[in-house]
């Protein structure tokens, strides 16, 4: 499969029918051969060959992933091109199945976390989400939990990624309803405590005269 062959057959594909494509790529095409289609898609800078790049690499059994996940987590820092919704959700399944595939990975998702563009924020909880949905975790896995509703707590204190938090914890709900109930009431604490912070402090009157039985005063 060349480049220019991908492209060919990229044209006028969206939806199912690319996703056949890609599945058809996966099944002939050598993970290291993928890794190559895959960045020169990217680096088109097109929605349609940057979705497909990003399919390519979505696979559950990948051995020897390194360069994958290097590759998903480079495309994840870059904020122009997940701007295009389809794009950063391609890119986050893509990361989710290289994330569970190896948990530890998750440490190099903090600088996504931080990062000062809202999309890399984003993308990168998006890719933790199956450990929201986990019905039976593993003690291992409730820890990552913790880490991960500790990154939509930051994420949920701005408004603009606000909506991603509250989907992490929405899934979260469906099978600990009780965890994500304490993480909402935390935030609500939050709010209320920062509305209170706002309100101006009553002062005394400047023109007000002192009172001459007040403790202190002048006899």
């Amino acid at each position: 499969m060349t480049f220019d062959d991908a492209m060919t057959a990229l044209q006028g594909l969206d939806g199912a029918a690319l996703d056949l494509l890609v599945r058809d790529w996966r099944a002939d095409v050598a993970v290291e051969e993928r890794i190559e289609l895959a960045a020169q898609l990217w680096d088109t800078g097109e929605t349609r060959p940057r979705i497909a790049a990003a399919k390519l690499l979505t696979q559950a059994r990948i051995a020897e992933d390194d360069e994958v996940w290097a590759l998903i987590l480079d495309w994840a820092g870059e904020p122009q091109a997940l701007a295009e919704g389809a794009v950063a959700q391609a890119v986050a399944k893509a990361g989710e199945r290289r994330l569970a595939a190896d948990p530890s990975r998750l440490v190099e998702l903090a600088d996504l976390i931080d990062h000062p563009a809202l999309e890399p924020r984003r993308t990168a909880l998006a890719m933790t989400l199956p450990f929201a949905k986990m019905a039976f975790p593993k003690d291992e896995d409730l820890a990552i939990r913790e880490t991960v509703l500790d990154w939509a707590a930051l994420l949920w204190a701005t408004r603009a990624t606000r909506p991603a938090a509250e989907a992490w914890v929405a899934a979260l709900a469906r099978h600990d309803a009780a965890r994500a109930d304490l993480w909402r009431s935390a935030r609500e604490g939050e709010r209320d405590a920062a509305r209170e912070a706002s309100q101006p402090k009553p002062r005394p009157d400047a023109g007000e005269a002192p009172d001459p039985d007040a403790p202190g005063a002048e006899d």
